[in-house]
């Protein structure tokens, strides 16, 4: 059994962003029928195996395309002599040590004052209607 059409472009469509509901959008499926026939067309083994086929392909283009990047700002960072760049360097050395996570960004949540975030539980208490045979 192969794919239908619009199956292949929902899978095609699918390993751009992940997003189900668009992807069979932009596929050809009708708007309001979306969510559910993307968890449908989700569902079926030869879809999935698709996308897994897809998202496989994307990963060996992303690996050497990410492995050239690291290798383009090793070389910039310890670049030195004529052509060289100070701030270029350090922006390079930046950027791989976020990269191998040595320098990790915290987001620190808190509340007023840089004390506790304020909550609040509130019950609501709701009479049960009685029963007409009382």
């Amino acid at each position: 059994m192969s794919l239908t059409e619009k199956q292949e472009r929902f899978a095609q469509e699918y390993v751009v962003d992940c997003n189900a509901t668009q992807a069979a959008i932009r596929a050809g499926y009708a708007p309001n029928a979306a969510q559910e026939q993307s968890s449908r067309l989700l569902s079926k083994a030869i879809v999935k195996a698709r996308v897994r086929e897809l998202q496989e392909k994307v990963a060996e283009r992303t690996a050497k395309t990410a492995e050239d990047v690291i290798r383009g700002l090793w070389r910039e960072a310890e670049q030195t002599g004529v052509g060289a760049s100070h701030s270029a360097r350090v922006s390079a050395y930046g950027l791989l040590a976020k990269h191998f996570g040595l320098l990790v960004e915290r987001h620190e949540h808190s509340g007023p004052g840089a004390g506790p975030i304020p909550t609040r539980i509130e019950w609501v208490v709701v009479d049960r209607p009685k029963d007409s045979d009382g």
